[in-house]
């Protein structure tokens, strides 16, 4: 018995370390370089310290890799989930099927869109869709202004739009960095039914700062903001404590990992509590995917993958046969270029 045990311990080791050689040609990394990733990939947030106590290496060491990965390309940014709801915001996402479109003129809309205060994720995808955008808005009469806006300037190279209301977002860790999957027991959600919370001007420059700097230590914090090391700390507490930060998302580049990134629009029946907590419990077991969002409108969910060709197409024979009963239609957008990707707007 303990022969096979031994043996059946060898053949795991040698399959994960060809799983890992296999990335290690595509990116040059190292298998200490994924296991900080990991770490990252838990909390975006962990200091050099906390992630070399776990590995077991210097704080230095981390540091330097970390540059390196940033240096790279592989870490594009390091951002902090902000609870928008809880601020009296509504994310709306729109999907563009263009027409007529000039190289020039997608470059001209892109930027309009980039610079934009308000605007969340733009994605440039193939599919039925070309392009994916929202804003974040106080209202329906914001969004209705910010549209017809768009509409003035480029209406004339859009042949159809679809427009949802993202309801609640989950997300989840990134199981293929070390070829296997460490479930969230309690996942930083975001969405639901809120109460409204109420800061100051000093607490939303805070969060403008921090929504793509999420790893800049206290010290140039204060020197940005012009605010002291103690009261920021103290506004960190509170804004968590008011669950207005969730957490810290580790934004990675698939492509540098040899993944494409899939997203899957779902249009579901039968999608009482328990099936709706059934899919959610499956995806996060998932190693490739990396959120769900709820959603309403055309479709009721969407789920984001990392992933390669095949392994996608295996992921969606079982994810569709496991769930035939509540799957009533689905489309499959390739993600070829994220312009974009923020938590909030800019607050003002």
């Amino acid at each position: 018995m303990y022969l096979l045990l031994s043996l059946e311990k060898q053949y795991k080791t040698v399959k994960f370390i060809k799983y890992i050689l296999q990335y290690i040609t595509m990116t040059n990394l190292t298998l200490r370089d994924y296991k900080i990733l990991a770490e990252l990939d838990k909390n975006a947030k962990a200091s050099f310290n906390q992630i070399g106590r776990k590995l077991r290496l210097s704080s230095s060491v981390v540091e330097r890799r970390i540059k390196n990965l940033l240096q790279k390309g592989i870490i594009k940014e390091f951002k902090t989930i902000i609870n928008y709801k809880k601020l009296g915001w509504t994310y709306y996402g729109i999907y563009v099927r263009l027409q007529n479109i000039t190289k020039n003129k997608r470059i001209e809309i892109l930027n309009y869109l980039e610079r934009h205060p308000l605007s969340g994720q733009i994605l440039q995808c193939d599919g039925r869709w070309h392009l994916i955008y929202g804003f974040f808005v106080k209202d329906i009469f914001q969004l209705d202004k910010e549209l017809k806006k768009f509409e003035n300037k480029f209406g004339e190279y859009v042949k159809e739009t679809e427009k949802i209301v993202h309801i609640g977002s989950h997300h989840y860790r990134r199981g293929y960095l070390l070829d296997k999957k460490s479930p969230y027991l309690k996942e930083p959600f975001l969405g639901g039914y809120e109460i409204f919370a109420k800061l100051d001007k000093a607490s939303f420059e805070l969060l403008n700062f921090i929504r793509s700097h999420a790893r800049v230590n206290i010290i140039e914090m204060s020197e940005k903001l012009k605010v002291s090391v103690d009261q920021i700390r103290y506004k960190i507490k509170r804004l968590t404590e008011k669950n207005i930060i969730l957490g810290h998302w580790l934004h990675l580049n698939p492509e540098k990992f040899g993944l494409h990134f899939y997203r899957v629009l779902l249009k579901l029946k039968n999608l009482n509590e328990k099936n709706e907590a059934s899919l959610l419990r499956y995806l996060n077991y998932e190693k490739n995917v990396i959120r769900a969002n709820k959603v309403f409108g055309s479709w009721d969910y969407f789920v984001d993958l990392e992933i390669n060709t095949k392994d996608f197409r295996k992921f969606m024979d079982e994810f569709t046969k496991i769930f035939s009963n509540n799957i009533q239609e689905y489309e499959i957008l390739i993600i070829y270029d994220e312009v974009k990707f923020t938590f909030s707007p800019v607050f003002y």
